[in-house]
């Protein structure tokens, strides 16, 4: 059964959806970054400075050094990034799920209104049915 809310219903559905598309699509990106500041940590870690050899080769290891600390601030600030993303999306789906579930309720609502319209009009309608047929049974 229609009624005057069902397109704004599946308006409010459908922002839902691509709502919830974004969130996933940003948990999924923090998660790739979080991945790669844990290579990049690892990286750090593994890095092994020169024991012996020319200076050169000590600036390229500080140099290479410095790169991935750089890199590893980086992913953190866009892991940042990310999360306050992700809460700002988080809220949005929480106000479009209420919204969606105002307009399912107030959809719900009038279809029960108007099933018990239509059920006080059957039920006049077998009445009338009724009352013609005693009186035509009567009058026979």
């Amino acid at each position: 059964m229609n009624s005057k809310f069902e397109p704004v219903l599946k308006v409010k559905k459908q922002k839902l959806d691509m709502i919830e598309n974004k969130l996933a699509i940003a948990r999924l990106e923090k998660r790739k970054l979080t991945n790669d500041l844990e290579k990049t940590k690892q990286d750090i870690l593994n890095s092994e400075f020169p024991k012996k050899g020319t200076f050169a080769t000590l600036q390229v290891a500080m140099s290479s050094y410095k790169i991935l600390k750089e890199e590893k601030e980086q992913i953190s600030e866009q892991i940042s990034l990310k999360s306050t993303q992700i809460s700002h999306l988080e809220n949005q789906h929480k106000n479009a799920y209420m919204d969606m579930e105002k307009m399912k309720y107030l959809h719900d609502l009038e279809i029960k209104t108007k099933v018990e319209k239509l059920k006080k009009q059957e039920s006049l309608a077998l009445d009338e049915i009724a009352t013609q047929r005693h009186f035509f049974l009567k009058g026979k």
